[in-house]
């Protein structure tokens, strides 16, 4: 009797489940995505023609094509199921400048075929259109063995993004709804969180019955050294979902902390080896020269020859401290043995594209494309005379200054031309060279007052050093003394707002701009207990 209940309940359970189950499988049943699980090159089982021109990474399809000669156009494919009203969502990323050479058309599903010619509802982004578009693409297989394997031939623009605001950034998420009642939704967002969709357009045309067994497919279009510049991921198709209801303040994420463009509120580069002696290490260092700690994860570094051809490196989520140094090198270990004074967790291993010897650009982004900050170096610009180019550090004078490239100087010998994860030599060079000149002197606050109250015409600027020689904080180019006679008469309030928590001796070095003849100086050292 009770192993009869025990059946009973046991198929009583069963049935209760059942719809459940069946509702699951009916949604799993209902979403296609494509095979991604084994990283290295797309398994011949699921993806054909172009397999040895990508690579598979964390979930990732990147393009990892042999260089040519002038263009490449490289090709995957892969089969793929539809459901009755699909919606395609995806994020593609680019690190290169979009060009006639430089292009990509994801190929969302098929349409129509005629022999070897397939006619596909595809995106394109570069090759022309100023925005992420939906366009009509045929599409010619070439025999095996052929150089590209397709001809692509474009047919109507469906919908475009004529402003352009799509491609401002290097990557963007893409939805495209369709049913034969409301044609087709192309809608962009940023990869930002939280995720808000952008209704780019809609288009009737064309209205067909879609095969539910398709193919998706991804052309990638690219220059002799953008052969590697392309990345799609989070690629699904699913059924187009109900109208979108906004989050309840619950359900929302908190957003990524943003970035200040403001001078001196944001990481900056601080010191580039881009020509290491041969058992060196290339590295890039960053600082932060705020007061509190900032996160790397909203920036991407940017590498490359020039501002139309680079590559893109994004940050892990870690924090940069106040007024901290932080080394960005390929080979961590590697560095460590060659500077044992340094800590593990002053240097960080990335994946840092190769730096150019002679000549390069390296910048830091934001997710939407704007330059934070940025620097191009040329060994064209080192004194003349050196035994040798290779081994010398590019450091930044002036924390203050963005994208200046007058701005940056070889590293002093007298520091082995490099100071990685310490101030650079040039910061405390630049109050050395100060107090050598003859128009320079050292004074008193209130005699500095009384000498600019003496002549109202002069025109004014002062910088704030720390001990170590490192720029604090610097004033604009002014005619009153307001500033400086604040720090006169409440000099502790005025410096904390400065210096924070610090303590000790401070440089106030002001220049003094006369109405004719060359600018003056004068030293203030100050002491904060």
């Amino acid at each position: 009797m009770t192993r009869l209940r025990y059946l009973l309940h046991t198929c009583h359970l069963f049935l209760a489940l059942l719809p459940l189950l069946l509702s699951v499988e009916i949604l799993r049943a209902q979403e296609w995505t494509p095979d991604l699980a084994q990283d290295g090159v797309p398994s011949a089982e699921h993806w054909r023609l172009d397999r040895n021109h990508f690579t598979i990474h964390e979930g990732k399809i990147q393009l990892h094509a042999p260089r040519p000669k002038a263009r490449g156009l490289s090709v995957l494919s892969t089969s793929s199921q539809l459901p009755e009203r699909p919606s395609f969502t995806g994020r593609i990323a680019w690190g290169t400048r979009l060009s006639q050479a430089n292009y990509s058309y994801i190929l969302l599903c098929c349409v129509a075929s005629s022999g070897d010619t397939y006619d596909y509802v595809a995106l394109a982004l570069g090759g022309g259109y100023s925005g992420l578009s939906l366009v009509q693409l045929s599409v010619q297989l070439m025999p095996e063995g052929s150089l590209p394997r397709i001809r692509c031939r474009e047919g109507a623009t469906l919908i475009e993004d004529e402003r352009g605001e799509s491609i401002q950034p290097s990557s963007l998420d893409y939805r495209v709804d369709y049913s034969r009642e409301e044609g087709w939704t192309l809608y962009v967002a940023s990869p930002k969180k939280p995720l808000v969709w952008g209704k780019v357009g809609v288009a009737k045309e064309p209205k067909v019955d879609l095969v539910r067994s398709n193919s998706f497919a991804w052309v990638c279009g690219y220059s002799a050294n953008n052969n590697e510049a392309w990345e799609l991921s989070r690629t699904k198709i699913t059924p187009v979902p109900k109208e979108d209801t906004p989050p309840s303040p619950d359900d929302e994420e908190p957003q990524a902390q943003g970035i200040d463009p403001h001078p001196g509120q944001h990481i900056i580069f601080s010191e580039v080896m881009s020509a290491p002696k041969t058992d060196g290490c290339e590295y890039i260092e960053l600082y932060n020269p705020t007061e509190e700690a900032l996160s790397l994860q909203p920036y991407r570094l940017a590498v490359g020859k020039d501002v139309d051809s680079f590559k893109l490196l994004a940050f892990p989520d870690q924090s940069l401290g106040s007024k901290a140094f932080l080394v960005l090198t390929k080979d961590a270990q590697q560095f460590l043995r060659l500077y044992p004074q340094l800590g593990s967790e002053e240097v960080l291993e990335v994946a840092l594209p190769r730096l150019l010897n002679k000549a390069g650009v390296i910048g830091l982004i934001d997710g939407d494309g704007k330059t934070i900050d940025g620097f191009s170096y040329d060994v064209s610009r080192l004194p003349k005379g050196l035994r040798s180019k290779r081994g010398i550090a590019w450091e930044r004078k002036d924390i203050l200054l963005d994208g200046e490239d007058k701005n940056w100087l070889p590293a002093r010998a007298k520091a082995g031309y490099a100071t990685p994860a310490r101030p650079n030599s040039c910061w405390s060079d630049s109050s050395e060279e100060d107090e050598g000149r003859s128009d320079n002197k050292a004074t008193t606050l209130h005699a500095l007052l009384q000498e600019l109250t003496t002549h109202p015409d002069y025109q004014h600027s002062w910088r704030l050093y720390d001990v170590s020689g490192s720029l604090i904080v610097q004033s604009e180019k002014q005619t009153t003394s307001d500033q400086l006679t604040e720090l006169s008469v409440r000099p502790f309030d005025f410096l904390a707002r400065l210096v924070g928590a610090r303590r000790g001796l401070f440089l106030l070095r002001v220049q003094i701009f006369p109405a004719e003849g060359d600018a003056i100086f004068r030293s203030v050292k100050l002491f904060f207990p």
